[in-house]
């Protein structure tokens, strides 16, 4: 009994022994550029943020606009997407609303989950639920004329890229790590592509197109749709900005990595151990927010690397347009740290 006690204290102590420490993001005092404050505050707290838009808790939002007083959501509701002036609201009992830019009501659905993802084209809502359904809404009639169910993924990111409208398809990036394209002329999905296939965390995160190139991201993949053919990319990523011909990529081992539409590496720069938040393109300039408490600037070839202090470390909800920084219920605009 006694040697039996003997080794599996000793086989906690190997486990203990082996227990890597998290590291941290640390420039160093001589790679500080300068300490900054926010420019300002919200009216209330961010609780929700994708990369098109915020909402407060008191009902205000924030889209790539800017901050927008004169809408108020009902509690509960969350801002999903601004598309052609109209606003798209979901809440967690599967209600999915489009507003005027008053408020006003022009839809009011309800699906079987939550809506996590929504664009609007003319008469057409195409959403994302988190059950991992498509759909496509008309809006004037509310008829769902679209209902595709995907399979449902273990674990969801909080990420999910927004559908793409391109002439008469809809192009979908699901929770199981595929993009699906919809034929609006007969209301089909008609093709399906697998970008990843990992069973945990495996949203599409972004999707873009450029003239006849489709591209779609996971945490773990990119890939180009192209009629030349199919070609991917593998690495570790946090985010990911199409940037007109460029493609930055955001990876979580800190690194920053531009690439062409197809692939080739063109420049890339490491800041060991930095945990990426919300990186956006502004006047020029790709600003990232560091986890730990920093504003990291560089140009759009990854050079003339600036690092700001903030004053905390970042452990609300944040969301970035182009012209500002928002995390709790404080902005930062950006330039105001020159």
């Amino acid at each position: 009994m006694r040697k039996n006690i003997l080794i599996l204290l000793a086989l906690c102590l190997a486990f203990a022994g082996c227990t890597t420490k998290r590291l941290y993001f640390e420039p160093g005092d001589e790679n500080i550029t300068k300490k900054i404050s926010y420019s300002g505050s919200l009216p209330d707290d961010i609780i929700f943020a994708n990369k098109q838009v915020a909402t407060l808790d008191n009902g205000n939002v924030i889209s790539k606009s800017g901050l927008n007083k004169n809408l108020k959501l009902n509690k509960g509701e969350i801002l999903l997407n601004e598309a052609e002036n109209k606003f798209i609201v979901s809440d967690v009992t599967g209600a999915i609303k489009v507003l005027d830019e008053n408020g006003g009501i022009i839809l009011d659905q309800n699906l079987s989950a939550q809506a996590i993802a929504a664009n609007i084209n003319g008469n057409n809502l195409a959403v994302l639920s988190a059950d991992n359904h498509a759909y496509i809404i008309k809006i004037s009639s509310g008829a769902v004329v679209l209902d595709r169910a995907f399979s449902q993924n273990f674990a969801l990111d909080v990420r999910a890229a927004a559908p793409v409208f391109l002439d008469y398809l809809v192009v979908f990036g699901t929770l199981d790590g595929k993009i699906a394209i919809a034929d609006l002329n007969i209301n089909r999905i008609t093709q399906e592509y697998v970008i990843s296939a990992q069973p945990f965390f495996n949203n599409v995160i972004e999707l873009g197109v450029y003239g006849q190139n489709l591209y779609g991201a996971t945490a773990t993949k990119i890939v180009k749709l192209a009629p030349a053919g199919v070609q991917t990319y593998a690495a570790d990523i946090k985010d990911v900005i199409f940037d007109k011909d460029k493609i930055y990529l955001f990876l979580k081992d800190g690194v920053v990595q531009i690439l062409d539409l197809n692939f080739q590496k063109i420049n890339e720069t490491k800041l060991t151990f930095a945990i990426f938040l919300a990186p956006t393109i502004s006047d020029s300039n790709i600003y990232i927010v560091e986890k730990t408490g920093f504003l990291i600037r560089m140009n759009l070839n990854l050079n003339d690397v600036k690092i700001f202090e903030l004053p905390d470390e970042i452990d609300d909800k944040i969301f970035s347009d182009k012209d500002n920084l928002y995390t709790g219920n404080k902005f930062l605009k950006f330039g105001d740290e020159r």
